[in-house]
């Protein structure tokens, strides 16, 4: 899997790099989780923020893009509303 990470550097002033890697599948661990093949997201102002360094709680190596739309690909249990090839918006607000 690939994913957009911010990444630690020393420039002054800050601007942290965006950075493109492979990462391991995510597991499902509790009941009602889902797994998204993600087909496009958005990077807006929380992702330069956070390269600017001034977004607070960021952890380095974190995936960025808040933002997006896909397809449900693998869900944990039977609790969810959700089924395997649900479209879905991923909107945290």
């Amino acid at each position: 899997m690939k994913a957009v990470i911010v990444e630690e550097t020393n420039f002054e002033p800050a601007y942290h790099n965006a950075k493109l890697v492979d990462i391991p599948k995510p597991e499902l661990t509790e009941d009602g989780q889902a797994l998204l093949d993600v087909h496009a997201v958005s990077f807006n102002h929380r992702d330069i923020w956070i390269r600017k360094g001034v977004y607070p709680i960021i952890v380095f190596d974190s995936v960025m893009g808040a933002d997006g739309v896909g397809t449900i690909a693998e869900v944990k249990g039977n609790t969810s509303k959700h089924k395997v090839g649900d479209r879905v918006v991923v909107m945290p607000a």
